[in-house]
């Protein structure tokens, strides 16, 4: 809200009409849209009142009551709201005690023409004053405007053509050939109107700018409550808002248009580097941003697996049951890329499996033929169904001490020892080339000297940053097909 008591000459303005439009005037914008409503009208009178210093023989009470008026009949015809406000002016019967009737007449012709679209130029330096004081000069308040008008007049239309249309709109008015313009020295309008090109010639950065503009409200805020419980450490609080901002910005992305799968994320690694810890932090972090996610389970500590190893484990080599698994867990990545969720994390699959499939092959249980056979195919699967591959790290030694921490029992352990964490890592240092040929994206996260929350962070900062990234492009996408002559305003 523009603070009046900060108005260059307001001072010399007639206290008494000041006080007449503070009573009667200015509450009858909360009638208008939301970016024609008091905010900008004090904008446009402070503005006015510094302009005036530019201009010989200008009588301040004519150029505050002037932009005091000359929205005041937006919510009556938004197309005509100049010829209703000067109307309005010319009605109100108490105006006659602060001007002449040739001062009114002036008053009435710059409330006509303020208009930014008037190809006429204003017919008297108050006009000129209130046309240049009604420039935006701030492009999240111009693209709110933008957007409320957009939503209000064409509730039909998608948001993809709200964006098109205020691409459109932006570019019509402060582009190359726009047609607002300026009658006054205006340092804050030059400044505004240089962004506002930048914007328009950087689509992504448009889209996600008018989406936030569009939506303050929805805006992540400091909490000093919650701030205290991280007890000093700042820096890791302020890395938090950052995520929930990159999480409100997802949100709105994904209201214009839906990935045509899901995002789906597999985790695989050194055991007990907090894997199933950083999958529900995920969940419990995207669930409360409004998206939807599902894990797929572990399949080899699943109740599912009990029954397949009851059915096929006696029936198989040691090679034949390690692809019999990969087998399922691509059966499974597959139903999960068909799914209606925005988000799927995987718990050890296709990717896991290679690093398996490597210790058997290492060990001869299977042959060089199936073992390049499997690698090719679930290669290409993990390329194509999943968006990212996160891949945890810690030596032999912390992986045991990490699994007798969070256990009560001392008996030593049957396959968690220290040897066969080795053969793993060896086989996962192995692969590693393999992949990350199959992942679009990959992620390798040494736990050894961070704690999970940090882990999570990581993690979900880089999903934040790809599935907008996605989102952009497909939105990009769709406004290329929106044509000029689709955008029709009538």
């Amino acid at each position: 809200m523009e603070d009046i008591k900060k108005m260059e000459n307001l001072e010399k303005v007639n206290k008494d009409l000041v006080k007449y439009i503070e009573e009667n005037v200015l509450p009858v914008y909360a009638n208008n849209d939301k970016g024609h409503q008091e905010d900008h009208i004090r904008y446009v009178i402070r503005r006015s009142l510094k302009f005036a210093e530019q201009f010989e023989n200008i009588n301040l009470d004519m150029c505050y009551a002037i932009a005091a008026y000359h929205d005041i009949g937006h919510y009556i015809n938004k197309d005509e709201h100049h010829i209703v406000s000067a109307q309005k002016f010319l009605e109100d019967e108490k105006m006659k005690e602060f001007f002449t009737d040739d001062e009114r007449i002036i008053i009435k012709e710059a409330i006509e023409d303020h208009r930014a679209s008037s190809k006429e130029e204003p017919r008297s330096d108050y006009g000129k004053i209130v046309s240049s004081a009604d420039r935006s000069t701030n492009l999240d308040h111009s693209l709110f405007r933008v957007y409320e008008y957009g939503h209000k007049h064409y509730p039909e239309q998608s948001e993809v053509w709200q964006i098109a249309r205020a691409i459109s709109h932006i570019n019509k008015k402060y582009g190359k050939n726009g047609y607002s313009t300026t009658y006054v020295k205006d340092d804050e309008y030059e400044a505004f109107v240089k962004e506002s090109l930048y914007l328009i010639s950087h689509p992504r950065e448009f889209i996600v700018r008018y989406l936030n503009a569009g939506n303050p409200s929805l805006e992540i805020k400091k909490d000093d409550k919650v701030k205290e419980l991280f007890l000093g450490d700042e820096k890791r609080y302020i890395e938090l808002l950052k995520l929930a901002e990159k999480k409100r910005v997802l949100k709105e992305l994904r209201s214009v248009t839906k990935l045509d799968k899901p995002y789906i994320v597999e985790f695989t690694g050194t055991p007990r580097t907090g894997k199933t810890t950083t999958i529900e932090n995920l969940v419990e972090f995207f669930k409360k941003g409004g998206f939807d996610i599902s894990v797929v389970e572990e399949f080899t500590t699943s109740e599912e697996f009990k029954e397949f190893k009851e059915k096929y484990r006696n029936k198989m080599t040691l090679g034949e049951w390690n692809l019999a698994i990969a087998d399922v867990a691509l059966s499974k990545t597959i139903e999960a890329s068909k799914g209606k969720e925005d988000i799927v994390l995987i718990d050890r699959g296709i990717n896991d499996r290679q690093i398996w499939n490597h210790r058997r092959y290492m060990s001869g249980d299977i042959d060089e033929e199936k073992y390049n056979h499997i690698t090719e195919m679930l290669t290409k699967s993990s390329e194509k169904l999943e968006d990212m591959l996160v891949e945890t790290y810690a030596t032999p030694t912390e992986s045991v001490k990490r699994d007798y921490k969070k256990s009560i029992a001392l008996e030593p352990r049957n396959f968690l020892t220290e040897q066969n964490v080795k053969e793993y890592n060896e086989s996962m240092e192995a692969t590693i080339a393999t992949l990350m040929a199959g992942a679009p994206h990959f992620l390798l996260i040494d736990t050894m000297e961070q704690d999970t929350q940090k882990t999570t962070m990581q993690v979900a900062g880089k999903i934040l940053d790809d599935m907008t990234e996605k989102y952009l492009d497909k939105i990009e996408k769709k406004l290329a097909k929106v044509k000029e002559k689709d955008i029709d305003e009538k």
